[in-house]
């Protein structure tokens, strides 16, 4: 047996209402039963994203009850089936890894398929459990220099933050970036993202703390918005001269 945690739903109470988590005994995922192209993780670390938040308040598409909770978690590979070793040593038993939380994104790499999913609902488990079962497409070598605890916390928001600044936002050497609300996970990879492509980051936050943050990571001026409700004000900036 282990533990996890399922998202239930207390009867009798309006669609988005009732819903709370309980830390249940499940049976563990044994290798003999796992598909072939699955590989079973010991969890050593579970990161809580706002997306879980969300669900519990009913405020998400989809939501189903039973489901194991949490999308992004990093871990140890417990076994691995034979025929999913050949191709990758990441694949061997006792290799720290992180997961990739999108399930089936498809061959388009502008828009996902109709079926993508994220790890954290059905027909998806999460992460939010001691063993995980997952294909072994989702299984990457976790960063040497992160711990488990800070590896993590990178994937969802991370690729998050990438696909924005990179995919869609097509950010270079020399481009002016404005980041909102600085503070959040995915605010502040973009902002490492951009600040590494070489391009002019500024941010705007309502926390003097968040934007003292930002120009440390290399941000060039950030706006504090709660200051003055002229957006014009330029005594509300702060800059890193």
């Amino acid at each position: 047996m282990h533990r996890a945690l399922l998202l239930r739903k207390r009867p009798h109470t309006p669609p988005k209402r009732g819903y709370y988590i309980e830390l249940v005994q499940q049976p563990k995922p044994k290798p003999v039963n796992l598909p072939l192209d699955h590989v079973l993780i010991e969890m050593r670390a579970s990161a809580l994203n706002h997306r879980d938040v969300w669900i519990t308040r009913g405020l998400y598409p989809g939501i189903r009850t039973d489901s194991v909770l949490g999308s992004d978690g990093s871990g140890v590979v417990v076994s691995s089936p034979a025929s999913a070793r050949p191709t990758s040593k990441l694949l061997q038993e006792g290799d720290e890894v992180i997961l990739n939380a999108g399930v089936g994104w498809g061959e388009d790499e502008e828009v996902p398929a109709l079926d993508f999913g994220v790890l954290g609902l059905l027909p998806q488990t999460g992460t939010f459990q001691q063993f995980l079962s997952v294909p072994r497409s989702l299984v990457y070598p976790k960063p040497a220099h992160l711990s488990f605890a800070e590896a993590a916390a990178l994937p969802l928001a991370g690729l998050t933050a990438y696909r924005a600044v990179f995919s869609k936002g097509a950010v270079r050497e020399g481009s002016r970036v404005l980041i909102t609300g600085i503070g959040g996970g995915v605010a502040l990879a973009a902002l490492q993202f951009a600040v590494a492509a070489k391009a002019t980051v500024f941010v705007t936050s309502s926390s003097e703390e968040k934007l003292s943050r930002a120009l440390d990571l290399g941000a060039t001026a950030g706006y504090l918005y709660t200051k003055s409700k002229s957006p014009s004000s330029s005594s509300s900036s702060s800059s890193s001269s």
